[in-house]
């Protein structure tokens, strides 16, 4: 005989099963493009490539949350990813490093914002739980996104920083 202590309360309604299971496959894709654009990305970017690596751990994680959560409802995991699945990030070769830094960036913000709105729906079923894991996959997405942006900034300076950055034009005091 076995029985789970930890069950969701009864007024919660099922719709939080298939809302995780949503977002556990845009998860799992979204750590697909993670770990494309870091076998992507040239060995000049050593840091991004680190932090990419660290991303799709942390979205291992989540991923695993999500499933044990939706398990709960006794929602069954469907394996289905999400997304086109015709869109590359790039190919080996042909996509230049800033073109894949910026795609995965627009994915990192896209899943980001779809968390967001996962916060509303899971609260709006009575899912404190699913709350909170949504809550946490947000920030942990919005905190490594800026960490991508600001890694990469120095990196193409010529699109992100003024023109007395790059040069090396010091404007401190007694300069420029």
């Amino acid at each position: 005989m076995s029985f789970i202590s930890n069950m969701p309360p009864k007024k919660i309604d099922c719709a939080p099963g298939d809302l995780l299971n949503r977002h556990l496959a845009g998860a799992i894709d979204l750590r697909r493009q993670v770990e494309q654009a870091r076998y992507n990305i040239g060995p000049e970017c050593a840091s991004i490539r680190k932090l990419l690596e660290e991303v799709a751990e942390a979205l291992d994680s989540y991923s695993q949350r999500l499933c044990e959560r939706a398990a709960a409802f006794g929602a069954r995991e469907t394996g289905a990813v999400a997304g086109d699945r015709t869109r590359r990030l790039g190919t080996f070769g042909i996509a230049n490093d800033e073109v894949e830094i910026d795609a995965i960036a627009a994915a990192i913000a896209a899943f980001g914002d779809a968390s967001r709105s996962a916060i509303a729906e899971a609260a709006a079923s009575g899912d404190v739980e699913a709350c909170h894991i949504f809550t946490g996959l947000s920030h942990e997405l919005d905190y490594d996104l800026w960490l991508l942006e600001s890694l990469s900034r120095p990196l193409f300076a010529g699109r992100y920083w003024p023109k007395c950055l790059q040069t090396g034009i010091s404007i401190g005091a007694g300069g420029v």
